[in-house]
């Protein structure tokens, strides 16, 4: 977690970071906070925010359908 708090406080946006984040948040309960995190995660990504290289698959590379699938996930865990 640590990590990720690091790179979010460097690279405000950040789509990878905000997704991993809100995977360990949701492993601890934490489920509202993932939710918000989330939330900026898939702005980031829309805005280009992410990891990627032209013509490659980066290692771990994020897709806008991970982060949606995550949301839903989160959204029936959270009765929201």
């Amino acid at each position: 977690m640590e990590n990720f708090n690091k790179l979010i406080s460097y690279a405000t946006q950040t789509a990878d970071g905000k997704y991993y984040k809100a995977i360990i948040l949701s492993q601890q309960g934490n489920n509202k906070k993932a939710l918000e995190f989330l939330d900026d995660a898939i702005k980031d990504y829309n805005e280009g925010y992410f990891n990627e290289r032209p013509y490659v698959e980066t290692l771990r590379q994020i897709y806008i359908q991970d982060l949606e699938k995550l949301k839903e996930k989160l959204k029936l865990k959270s009765n929201l």
